[in-house]
């Protein structure tokens, strides 16, 4: 008899995925569900459960199936969830949306189709705000071109995390500041309230028992196109820095997305104009607004947008524009300091 590792390995070969992409899936969907790949077995089909619902996400991590369960009965789920994840996963979809959860930084972000999946390339975001405040504890790469701000620890900062999504990006950053030492007010706003749900779940189980304590985090529905709206929610050179990564695919490049990238992930999260710069504008125009003198504004931006989104930011006046490559070797981010 076949193991369930055979058995999933060739329904992802079969459908397309390369021997090592097969292996590497088999194996994080196996540790996921905790099971074993060299066992026998088979989905039993008599259970016809989706049990990627009956994850216990509260937490923001998926649970392990094994615990307060009969052992045998165990077994069969886990099997038939291990199955059924290799199905979806075969068919395109993005396991962290079959999971219920990524790991971001240092945390693990719930996940559902209403927003993107945090990925590594924009943990560069988190460690370049850090860098900026003083909070770095090892900067690597580019990281290290980013210049200290005028604070110290125990300030009290003022931040806004624009077009926020799961979150990640606002909370992973109020959590390091915390433990850092400084005391924290973030604003993490976004257009849709079906991705504030979500962020409103992980500033729950993801903010750390510092923050909780430290750090007053307000998770805000607006749209940046909104100008009236914005002016009400944030008071004018109130914030220490900006981070944002907003949406900035081009129309283009909309139309050649992969699979799991445009029939999964919303895509109000990812059209960002027909020229992919449409957000960057509004970004220069609040940062001149609400940003203090000689605070900065750190956003994401696509592979080869760093010379257009650079010059977005030197034609508005901003000093110190930079672009950042991750670690990938990438160009990914652009800072800017306010000028003073």
């Amino acid at each position: 008899m076949m193991t369930i590792g055979d058995k999933m390995n060739d329904l992802l070969i079969k459908a397309g995925y390369s021997v090592d992409e097969a292996k590497s899936y088999c194996l994080l969907i196996a540790e996921e569900y905790n099971v074993d790949l060299d066992a026998e077995g088979d989905a039993d089909s008599s259970t016809g459960a989706d049990l990627s619902a009956n994850h216990d996400l509260s937490s923001g991590s998926s649970s392990n199936l094994s615990l307060n369960t009969d052992s045998n009965l165990n077994s069969a789920l886990q099997i038939e969830a291990c199955f059924d994840a290799c199905r979806r996963v075969a068919a395109g979809e993005p396991l962290p949306y079959i999971t219920g959860h990524q790991a971001f930084y240092r945390e693990d972000y719930f996940v559902d189709s209403n927003v993107l999946i945090p990925r590594p390339d924009t943990e560069i975001l988190v460690e370049a705000a850090l860098k900026f405040c003083g909070a770095c504890e090892f900067p690597m790469g580019d990281i290290n071109k980013v210049s200290k701000g005028a604070v110290s620890k125990g300030d009290f900062l003022h931040f806004a995390d624009f077009c926020t999504g799961t979150g990640c990006v606002g909370i992973s950053v109020t959590n390091q500041l915390t433990l850092s030492g400084y005391d924290v007010d973030a604003y993490l706003t976004d257009v849709s309230s079906e991705a504030l749900r979500v962020c409103n779940r992980n500033v729950s189980s993801q903010l750390s028992s510092i923050s909780k304590e430290a750090a007053s985090v307000k998770v805000v529905n607006c749209d940046l196109r909104d100008h009236a709206r914005m002016l009400r929610l944030i008071k004018t050179e109130s914030l220490d820095f900006i981070v944002s990564n907003p949406p900035y695919i081009t129309g283009d490049e909309m139309k050649l997305l992969d699979k799991s990238v445009a029939d999964y992930e919303p895509e109000l999260a990812l059209y960002g104009g027909e020229d992919g710069l449409e957000f960057y504008y509004l970004l220069a125009e609040y940062g001149k607004t609400f940003l203090k003198k000689g605070a900065a504004i750190i956003c994401e931006h696509g592979y080869d947008q760093g010379d257009a989104v650079r010059a977005i930011f030197i034609n508005e006046g901003y000093s110190n524009v930079i672009t950042l490559k991750d670690y990938g070797g990438n160009d990914r981010v652009c800072f800017a300091i306010r000028e003073m």
